[in-house]
């Protein structure tokens, strides 16, 4: 079996207490499923350089600060691991590692610049919002893992 590996971020836009808790920014990718911001490393680029490399790419997001949990020194990191079937038949286990991005607190949500030739569309979606725009159950339970990390830090206070 082959093995591929990707690196992408979780954009979470906390909200003005007003408007709620928080959102996460959703891709439709070109082939069509909605997932977040990832892509592949480039030679002699870093895990965390390739998944902000993606995001800046493929969103034109760059203000952001990357999730680091109390006690921790580096950003927190989630996987996503699946095996699917590539162009020539070939059965690929794949693994992303996926970086949680915290955007400066606004309402509306920011505006993006998408790059066409990756990202079909996008979409700020709450957290069951997400749930459902999600194709891919994988990348469900990547959502939940980072959903409770994050009631966990923030608790009752988003």
């Amino acid at each position: 079996m082959l093995t591929d590996a990707a690196y992408g971020v979780i954009p979470v836009l906390p909200l003005p207490p007003a408007q709620g808790s928080h959102l996460y920014l959703l891709i439709q990718h070109q082939k069509g499923h909605w997932a977040f911001p990832k892509g592949h490393k480039d030679e002699g680029e870093s895990e965390l350089a390739a998944a902000q490399r993606e995001l800046r790419e493929e969103t034109g997001l760059t203000e952001y600060h990357f999730l680091v949990l109390p006690g921790q020194s580096e950003p927190l990191s989630l996987q996503e691991v699946y095996t699917f079937t590539d162009s020539a038949g070939n059965a690929v286990a794949k693994t992303v590692t996926y970086y949680v991005a915290l955007l400066p607190t606004q309402f509306p949500p920011p505006e993006l610049r998408v790059q066409p030739e990756e990202v079909a569309a996008y979409r700020w979606c709450s957290y069951a919002e997400a749930l459902e725009q999600m194709t891919f159950e994988e990348s469900r339970q990547l959502l939940r893992r980072c959903q409770a990390y994050l009631e966990e830090l923030w608790g009752g206070q988003r």
